[in-house]
């Protein structure tokens, strides 16, 4: 677990914020995790600057918010991954 200095940028007047601070690849901390799922419900999208995650830490990083979904109802998912649906 980690703890980290963390900051909230708005992107706009009613729409968005980057997150600044916080390491996507490790395990949140309550408190980080808490706070994130209060600014997504305060802003409605979060943004996180270079942030690259290979598909087993995007998954962890999203179940922060919620037990995960199917990627999509019609469309098929990543072999081996069925919460992750590929973008080329």
């Amino acid at each position: 677990m980690t703890t980290t200095v963390r900051d909230l940028r708005k992107l706009s007047g009613r729409l968005g914020a980057e997150v600044v601070g916080v390491d996507l690849t490790r395990d949140l901390d309550d408190g980080t995790a808490e706070w994130l799922t209060d600014a997504l419900h305060t802003h409605k999208l979060l943004g996180f600057r270079g942030k690259h995650l290979d598909d087993a830490a995007h998954q962890s990083f999203a179940s922060v918010f919620g037990e995960l979904t199917a990627a999509h109802p019609t469309v098929p998912s990543v072999d081996g991954a069925p919460h992750v649906l590929a973008v080329d």
